[in-house]
């Protein structure tokens, strides 16, 4: 494709030009302010979320999962962890993980709860079970384990579980899911590993303090 299709790479606090006239009218507003390159939906969370420093990390639950990590220079590269260019031009190190918000929404739909307040509170309300697991990849997974076939289900019911064990189970297991994430981010001994100093929490999995 013709190289003079798309605007010059720069950085995403650099200026990209200005609003036009006609813009402007459309827009209300006056002509000539500075346009900014911009960044991803990602790098510009972690910005929103007041992220600058390096090792300030922020957690996102929604549909899938994200930890960012910030980092003031690139980290060497780990199979299972994604690296990037941050809005402010440092990098950040990212584990995804795509099942957590739309596994939850399964299990939800399964066990038939009608509202998500109904299932926090059974899901709570139920004693962790010592033996009943749950695994929540059921679209695969990407961070650590970058495998499009992994599947999830319970492992350990027993006669004695109820909807309540096995909802509670499933917010476990996508909070295990996450840890491993984080674990990969950290890093093993002897590792390229990237060091946190504190988390912050975002999207609909930080609403409820008993999962948080």
């Amino acid at each position: 494709m013709p190289r003079a299709w798309f605007a010059p790479l720069a950085a995403s606090h650099a200026r990209g030009g200005a609003l036009s006239e006609e813009a402007a009218t459309a827009l209300g507003l006056c002509a000539g302010i500075p346009m900014a390159v911009g960044a991803g939906d990602t790098p510009c969370a972690a910005l929103g979320s007041g992220l600058s420093s390096d090792g300030d990390a922020l957690l996102t639950t929604s549909t899938g999962g994200q930890i960012v990590v910030m980092c003031a220079e690139a980290p060497a590269p780990v199979r299972g962890l994604h690296t990037y260019r941050s809005a402010t031009g440092a990098w950040y190190r990212m584990a995804a993980m795509q099942n957590v918000g739309v596994a939850l929404e399964a299990v939800r739909g399964w066990l038939g709860y009608d509202s998500w307040p109904e299932a926090y509170d059974e899901a709570f309300a139920a004693n962790a079970s010592a033996s009943l697991s749950f695994l929540p990849y059921l679209s695969g997974e990407r961070s650590p384990w970058m495998n499009p076939d992994a599947r999830g289900g319970w492992l350990g019911l027993g006669l004695d579980d109820t909807r309540g064990t096995m909802m509670r189970a499933a917010f476990e297991g996508i909070a295990f899911a996450l840890r491993a994430g984080l674990d990969a981010i950290r890093g093993n001994p002897g590792e390229h590993g990237t060091t946190l100093g504190s988390m912050r929490l975002a999207g609909g999995g930080s609403v409820d303090p008993r999962w948080r």
